[in-house]
């Protein structure tokens, strides 16, 4: 080797790869069966297979895009958006509310959950959940460092938890409880006795209370169902998110709105804006679109998921296949048989007949003997 002093290059260090180990929060987030469906999806397209898309978890009805003649122009600053829900609420559900202090507009319904945990939960707190549910739940409570138990929704009780059951300790340590009624993916709706019960464990045990009323909105019957600011000490304990448009596509975004807690929902905004998120002033459109949407569209919306949902459970009913009848939304929760697992049978359904479902394994542990059928879809 020839020596540096007479010219020779010095050595080159050998090159090391850089290895970056995830974090223990990033291997607790759950195992998303979406994406290796979608990797199926795409090998049976390639084969010629027309897929009948029946995932999908948001409405797919096109909202419209201008108002109508004569119709008030549209609220654009965070003031009058929520006056606008506010005097929506008043209008639909009889709910007195302070539009400065207890109404929060939100752009996209998904994040602000994200947010609540994060201004709530302290590593190792314990946030109570149901299971079956969303997993945006679980993967907020994670994201915040927190401990995250599910309470099951069983059969035999309506898909009702029974709050007694939950176990003592995890009652004491919890610091946020989850609710979705209407439940997604059950499609079950909760009576008021159920909140009344859910108000006294919350006041009893010091544990914030989230329920999810997305599809509170997407009602199915000829009247709309109870939620938790229906009553009396709601307020107190909780708060609770609706959707502005239950049936209608907004861009792809989920516009929606907090109620309840006035200190709950100040400490959401406020670490919406410290993380730097955008100004509701900037990005209100979609918000104020979902208002405009008129409640006679809405109407009009509700009887073609009606149907829909109608067809769905006869076709399903007519192949001896069990379904359970949901009171709002636009999902089908459908056992799969016996002895065969959720993800499996999703990967039946794709393979022989070109339906992609969601594995109920997505929903939780509770929910691996079912698929979620959705009908956001055209039926023809």
């Amino acid at each position: 080797m020839q020596a540096l002093s007479d010219g020779g290059e010095k050595p080159r260090p050998a090159r090391r790869r850089i290895v970056v180990e995830k974090s223990d929060r990033f291997h607790r987030l759950s195992y998303e069966p979406g994406m290796e469906l979608a990797r199926h999806r795409r090998r049976a397209e390639a084969r010629g297979l027309r897929v009948i898309d029946l995932s999908r978890l948001a409405p797919d009805l096109p909202a419209p895009v201008e108002a109508g003649p004569g119709a008030a122009p549209l609220p654009r600053d965070e003031g009058a958006l929520r006056r606008a829900i506010a005097e929506r609420l008043r209008r639909e559900r009889n709910l007195a509310l302070d539009p400065e202090t207890e109404v929060l507009p939100l752009l996209h319904l998904p994040e602000a959950f994200r947010l609540l945990a994060l201004a709530f939960v302290n590593p190792s707190d314990v946030v109570l959940l149901p299971d079956p549910g969303d997993p945006v739940y679980r993967a907020s409570a994670l994201v915040a460092g927190g401990w995250p138990i599910g309470y099951a929704l069983p059969v035999s009780r309506g898909r009702l938890p029974d709050l007694d059951r939950i176990e003592p300790e995890a009652a004491f340590r919890a610091r946020l409880l989850y609710t979705c009624y209407p439940n997604r993916p059950t499609g079950a709706a909760a009576p008021r006795e159920f909140f009344e019960e859910l108000i006294a464990f919350a006041r009893s045990h010091n544990v914030l209370v989230a329920n999810d009323a997305s599809l509170a909105g997407a009602y199915l019957a000829e009247r709309p169902l109870p939620g938790l600011l229906d009553l009396p000490g709601g307020k107190e304990v909780g708060v609770e998110f609706g959707s502005l448009a239950p049936f209608h596509d907004v861009g792809g975004w989920r516009p929606g709105y907090a109620i309840g807690n006035r200190e709950v929902l100040f400490a959401i905004a406020s670490i919406a804006e410290r993380l730097g998120g955008p100004r509701l002033a900037d990005v209100g459109e979609p918000i104020a679109r979902a208002l405009a949407i008129p409640a006679a569209e809405t109407e009009r919306a509700r009887v073609v998921c009606r149907e829909r949902v109608r067809l769905a459970a006869d076709g399903i009913r007519a192949l001896d296949w069990e379904v359970e009848e949901p009171s709002a939304g636009f999902h089908l929760w459908v056992p799969v048989p016996r002895g065969t697992h959720a993800l499996d049978f999703a990967r039946f359904l794709l393979r022989r007949a070109g339906i992609l479902s969601v594995p109920g394994g997505a929903f939780g542990e509770f929910g691996e003997d079912h698929v979620l059928l959705s009908v956001s879809v055209d039926e023809t």
